[in-house]
């Protein structure tokens, strides 16, 4: 008797395998590898099947099991509503992030506390539930601080530099014309 490796699991096999030529043994463990199911570490990850309800606050587990969720749909919206200001007060929200602007947090919970406190249409009430990204688009973006007038004639002076040592020679008759139709284009965009 002999033990041979195939797809990580070790088979016994018998003497007449070891009696076999070595292009019969490969061919044969080729058939066995293929008719094994493959090692456990291989299977693909198990499908998650969570959910958390939007409207109703009924979620779902991994699983796939409903079950009622009340930090789930309007009624998660208007329990988080109804304690946001103490949730500020505890320091629970952050009504800042550590970049310095206003977390993501602080802004949906504003949202929920807004639209369930001030009369509106039922559809401005929904908000981020039925307009995913409706949040993230209320955050101020990035402050960016403009080059200085010497960056910028460094930076042009660099290209120039560059195109002159590029030993390409431009038709100055062709560069004329790309000229005239550039400033065509933005003359009539203007009006």
């Amino acid at each position: 008797m002999a033990t041979i490796l195939v797809n990580g699991q070790q088979l016994t096999v018998d003497d007449s395998f070891l009696s076999l030529s070595p292009d019969d043994q490969n061919f044969l463990v080729d058939e066995l590898s293929r008719r094994l199911p493959p090692p456990v570490d291989s299977l693909p990850p198990p499908v998650d099947k969570s959910h958390i309800g939007q409207l109703w606050p009924i979620s779902r587990d991994a699983d796939g099991n409903r079950y009622f969720d009340s930090d789930a749909g309007i009624l998660g919206a208007l329990k988080r509503s109804v304690m946001l200001p103490g949730d500020v007060y505890s320091g629970k929200v952050q009504m800042n992030g550590p970049d310095g602007r206003i977390s993501p947090e602080a802004i949906g919970r504003s949202l929920e506390f807004a639209s369930t406190f001030i009369p509106a249409s039922p559809g401005l009430r929904a908000g981020e539930g039925l307009v995913p990204g409706l949040s993230k688009s209320l955050r101020r973006p990035n402050s960016v601080e403009p080059p200085s007038s010497n960056a910028l004639y460094a930076e042009a002076e660099r290209n120039f530099e560059a195109m002159r040592n590029s030993g390409v020679d431009y038709s100055s008759d062709a560069v004329k014309t790309m000229a005239a139709a550039v400033q065509s284009k933005l003359e009539k965009r203007r009006f």
